[in-house]
């Protein structure tokens, strides 16, 4: 499963969050999650619709392939390498929000970033905070759970991730990891 989705699991009452892990994860039927968590056929669907109500999936939306998000998170890279703030801004989606965790052992925003404009700001902001801490750091292209990532790299090692989340041809979600726990995990 992708971050942005464990982060939206958060969301669900541990009920909620089984419903929905053994049906769009796992592919059960709803009879047999009925069966597992002693619940009848109908709670069970009513426990899904909830579940992807409050994640905000709509089964209508259109889903784009993968390729075409890989492509999009790539030049959004390449663009905040390059520091091309009018590219950042195309593959963007108005309502963006970023999410960072720092898990209060290193700097991070304390709470979502809405907006755009705001996001940007933030990147940028981090993108020239982090090469002025020892001169060396490097952004990179790598992929975290099947997925691409942004990958912030110093002498140290890896400081920050960011996993990407695409709807609709635009980036809509951007996760930044910065706590070292989670980061000394990450095999790059």
């Amino acid at each position: 499963m992708s971050y942005g989705i464990l982060v939206l699991l958060e969301k669900l009452t541990p009920t909620e969050r089984v419903v929905f892990v053994l049906r769009e994860a796992l592919s059960f039927e709803y009879y047999e999650i009925a069966e597992l968590i002693e619940k009848s056929e109908a709670n069970c669907r009513k426990l899904f619709s909830r579940a992807n109500a409050k994640m905000g999936i709509n089964s209508e939306e259109e889903v784009h392939s993968e390729a075409t998000s890989q492509d999009l998170v790539h030049d959004f890279i390449i663009a905040l390498k390059q520091g091309n703030v009018n590219q950042v801004i195309s593959t963007l989606d108005q309502n963006v929000v970023l999410v960072a965790d720092g898990g209060g052992k290193v700097l991070a925003a304390v709470k979502p970033i809405l907006a755009r404009e705001r996001v940007v700001k933030f990147l940028f902001g981090g993108v020239r905070k982090a090469s002025m801490v020892d001169g060396n750091s490097l952004i990179e292209i790598g992929e975290i759970n099947g997925q691409p990532a942004l990958i912030l790299r110093s002498n140290e090692g890896i400081h920050t991730v960011g996993m990407i989340h695409v709807e609709n041809n635009l980036i809509r979600n951007i996760y930044i990891v910065r706590n070292p726990d989670k980061l000394k995990h990450v095999g790059i």
